[in-house]
């Protein structure tokens, strides 16, 4: 049975990988040490090894993986090189069961889904263009142009394709599951995917020590939520990176409010922050 857990990143799809194939009777690739450590203040599986991980259009019709009687794929959505759509359907022709873990179509799935990428060994440059970067300087940019050039492009481009992957996950026949709904129901969630596969759970013990390890090890995306979805409220300070400065600059932006933003490198509280639109 091939099981294709296509994600994006910072969706928990490697996390559960790793649950299935140490906790299950599935037949797979085994989990040789611990599948989770602590990176960038929160629980990941990232240092384990994957079965098949592709990231690039070529990886992906050109597999390269050693199989078993159950195979557990992990492809990202989108690609450098391929849109999340063709992704999908790509894998849509295989066979296998099909999951898609990203956020729903709404802007607070979306943004929530951003705020967990932080997660990613690769992030942030796995996520910007900053093709606007250039008109302001040829060197190395201040923090406030990169937010400016950040809040020019990155939204504008990853809302529409969240949208669109699922809404094409959905109209394939995926199982599709919130990135939010993953980290606040993680155990549910597990429990479900396991449900859905139709595989038992060989060592109950160390399968609830793996599901609560993970799941209590997100504090710091919780946080960052906490103080981004409180600063949108005119409350507080950010705790999170220039991505989530950036988002906020859009969201005014698409209110008609822009920010006197030259020279602003430390950003304001949101009860100052007022004082900065133009």
């Amino acid at each position: 049975m091939d099981i294709w857990l296509s994600f994006l990143p910072g969706s928990g799809a490697s996390s559960i990988e790793m649950i299935l194939r140490s906790c299950t009777n599935l037949e797979c690739l085994s989990v040789t040490g611990s599948p989770f450590v602590e990176q960038r203040d929160s629980i990941t599986s990232h240092a384990a090894k994957k079965q098949w991980h592709p990231q690039s259009k070529q990886e992906l019709e050109n597999p390269i993986y050693k199989s078993y009687t159950d195979n557990i794929f992990t492809p990202i959505v989108p690609m450098r090189d391929y849109r999340g759509n063709q992704i999908l359907e790509h894998i849509a022709g295989q066979p296998g069961i099909k999951f898609y873990l990203g956020p729903a179509p709404d802007l607070t799935s979306i943004e929530f889904a951003v705020i967990t990428k932080q997660k990613v060994p690769t992030y942030p440059g796995d996520t910007l263009s900053l093709k606007n970067a250039d008109q302001w300087s040829a060197n190395k940019l201040e923090h406030w142009e990169l937010r400016e050039s950040i809040s020019l492009d990155f939204m504008q481009w990853f809302a529409p394709q969240m949208k669109e992957q699922w809404q094409t996950a959905e109209a394939l026949g995926f199982i599709c599951i919130d990135t939010q709904r993953v980290f606040a129901y993680y155990p549910q969630v597990v429990d479900s995917i396991i449900h859905t596969i139709g595989c038992n759970i060989t060592d109950l013990d160390l399968y609830n020590q793996y599901v609560r390890q993970w799941f209590d090890g997100q504090n710091k995306i919780w946080d960052d939520w906490h103080s981004y979805t409180e600063y949108k409220q005119g409350r507080g300070k950010l705790t999170g990176d220039i991505v989530q400065e950036a988002m906020i600059q859009y969201n005014l932006r698409e209110q008609g409010i822009e920010l006197k933003c030259y020279g602003l490198n430390t950003f304001p509280d949101a009860q100052t922050l007022k004082d900065f639109y133009e």
